[in-house]
């Protein structure tokens, strides 16, 4: 099978039995030179660089997304007699960056943790958006009571229901307002908060 793919690449089976290109070929530079050395290349690494350089030696360009694809589909197929003349090169090349690198130990940088994406709910957008507007109406009729801070704050609140904190003294029906550490609260938001506390309650015991 590897020798129908390597058909594919316009190579002839000699390309991968006889590398005709020098270890330091093979081994390739960087473009973006690095301040940290680079690992010395296993025998797949020289594989690959040899049929990418192979194929640019008889024309054929590959995109680095298909080389990959073809090399390891060939080299998962190819005789251990073939791998071996990859391992030796290995080694050479591991000697070789011995000396290039004195004192080189591979230290694995820390990969990145990405916290997955949570959809919001449509209800709970539709809350958070229901509670953005009526603040936003409270916020014009009385400017006079509210801080820009202090508003800033509450839309923050009302995007997060599960943070806030609602004392139960906020029952009242009236458009009212309280004085609650040193800042005026609307009793018809305190409501309205209340309202989405309880929804998400309720939802969290269904």
């Amino acid at each position: 099978m590897y020798k129908t793919l390597i058909l594919e690449l316009n190579l002839e089976e000699s390309a991968i039995w006889n590398p005709q290109f020098s270890l330091r070929q093979l081994i390739g530079q960087r473009k973006k030179p690095n301040k940290s050395p680079p690992r010395p290349p296993n025998a797949f690494f020289l594989f690959k660089n040899n049929l990418m350089l192979a194929a640019r030696q008889s024309g054929h360009r590959l995109t680095m997304t298909h080389l990959c694809r073809v090399a390891s589909k060939i080299w998962e197929n190819s005789p251990k007699e073939l791998k071996s003349i990859y391992g030796n090169l290995a080694l050479e090349a591991h000697s070789l960056h011995i000396k290039d690198f004195p004192g080189y130990t591979y230290k694995p940088g820390k990969k990145e943790l990405f916290k997955a994406y949570e959809p919001v709910s449509k209800q709970r957008r539709q809350r958070a958006v229901r509670a953005v507007n009526l603040i936003s109406q409270t916020d014009e009729s009385n400017s006079s009571r509210f801080t820009d801070q202090k508003t800033a704050q509450m839309l923050e609140d009302a995007q997060h229901p599960h943070d806030t904190q609602i004392h139960p003294y906020y029952e009242s029906t009236e458009s009212t307002f309280y004085v609650d550490s040193g800042f005026f609260v609307d009793s018809e938001i305190m409501n309205m908060y209340l309202r989405l506390e309880d929804e998400a309650q309720l939802k969290s015991m269904l």
